[in-house]
């Protein structure tokens, strides 16, 4: 048998000549394809296994948030409807008040009580005050016209003069005063605002700025129905509110009786300014004025 010839292998050229190693290479790249294959695959699990586990508890999440959102009203409604809670400092696990309880109120019984009862004083009392208003206007227009002009004229009259109660009512009646009636004098006597007392210390005073008065002498003035005509009381308060030196006075009534009469001995002038109808005067007031002319 014959051999047949083979036929010859080109050569390579320098370009096509591939290292001697390449044969061992691609073993490596296939073992590092591989082991990328297998972490990518492993990835992917972990990502799914974290997947299905998020959708598990999901619901369980919700719930818990929603039963949070539910208890945080109540809790904020309690810790508002208890302030003695907070003020006592101690802690009260019971459920909180209903809204309008007495427990969510700030005010006690008896405060309540007490703005109730004030405000029913204050109301009774402007009811009053309009009631009194009324009653006075209706009083005012059913009032007889001379009966408002007395009481006018009788507040005129104690503006200008110092007058007794009695002295007030004759000049209103007096024909040479006013001239009202009994009953028009009366009313305006009864709704004068004025104090006797007062008058009698302001007549007084008048008296002693222009004569020479003893305490008696002055109190039987003031008294006296051709006098003031002040009742009793009213003469001693003024006599006991004057500011007045009685031996002064004594005095002055002494020179002027010597004035009068200059040919009056001592004891002739100390018994004028001693005397019941003389000058009245005490008897060391009237030694007073002797031994001092």
């Amino acid at each position: 048998m014959s051999e047949y010839p083979q036929p010859k292998t080109p050569s390579p050229s320098p370009e096509q000549k591939t290292p001697s190693h390449r044969g061992d290479k691609a073993p490596r790249n296939l073992l590092g394809l591989l082991l990328l294959a297998f972490l990518a695959l492993g990835l992917i699990s972990l990502a799914a296994i974290f997947l299905i586990s998020s959708k598990s508890n999901l619901p369980q999440l919700t719930a818990a948030t929603a039963s949070s959102q539910a208890s945080s009203p109540e809790a904020s409604s309690s810790s508002q409807a208890s302030p003695s809670t907070e003020a006592g400092g101690s802690e009260n696990p019971a459920a909180p008040s209903p809204e309008g309880s007495p427990a969510a109120s700030s005010q006690t019984p008896s405060q309540a009580a007490s703005e109730t009862t004030q405000q029913e004083s204050s109301e009774a009392s402007q009811q009053a005050e309009a009631n009194q208003s009324s009653a006075s206007q209706a009083a005012a227009e059913a009032l007889p016209a001379d009966y408002s002009s007395a009481l006018a004229e009788a507040q005129d009259y104690v503006r200008l003069m110092d007058f007794s109660a009695k002295g007030l009512y004759q000049q209103l009646t007096s024909e040479h005063g006013g001239q009202y009636s009994d009953q028009a004098a009366q009313y305006a006597l009864d709704h004068l605002d004025v104090d006797w007392k007062a008058e009698a210390l302001g007549s007084a005073q008048n008296y002693i700025d222009i004569m020479d008065f003893s305490s008696k002498g002055l109190y039987q003035q003031l008294t006296s129905e051709h006098g003031e005509q002040f009742t009793a009381e009213e003469a001693q308060y003024a006599i006991d509110h004057l500011t007045v030196d009685w031996k002064a006075e004594a005095l002055e009534a002494a020179r002027k009786y010597l004035d009068v009469m200059e040919a009056m001995s001592p004891e002739s002038l100390y018994e004028q300014l001693t005397s019941e109808y003389g000058g009245q005067f005490t008897e060391e007031e009237a030694q007073y004025a002797i031994d001092n002319l």
